[in-house]
């Protein structure tokens, strides 16, 4: 699959959402991004299982590839921010 599903979309993604992956795809750890977000651990977990599910992929590495190459998240990530 080399794009996003047609029921989602890059402005399906919260600010946050895109900030979790972007930690992700950066190497940081479920609890880094727990204490980023202000958010639990669990959250983290449940809110990528949910991206992965809504993205139709079995693994969070594929979901890195795919949000990357489908231009949802890239390593400029405060100018995506700023431009929603």
């Amino acid at each position: 699959m080399d794009h996003l599903p047609t029921d989602l979309s890059v402005t399906d993604l919260s600010v946050q959402d895109r900030l979790l992956v972007h930690h992700l795809v950066t190497g940081k750890t479920h609890q880094y991004i727990a204490k980023s977000l202000r958010i639990s651990e669990r959250t983290v977990r449940r809110r990528l299982d949910d991206l992965c599910r809504r993205c139709g992929v079995a693994s969070l590495l594929a979901l890195g590839v795919l949000l990357g190459q489908a231009g949802v998240v890239t390593l400029d990530i405060m100018q995506q921010i700023t431009e929603v």
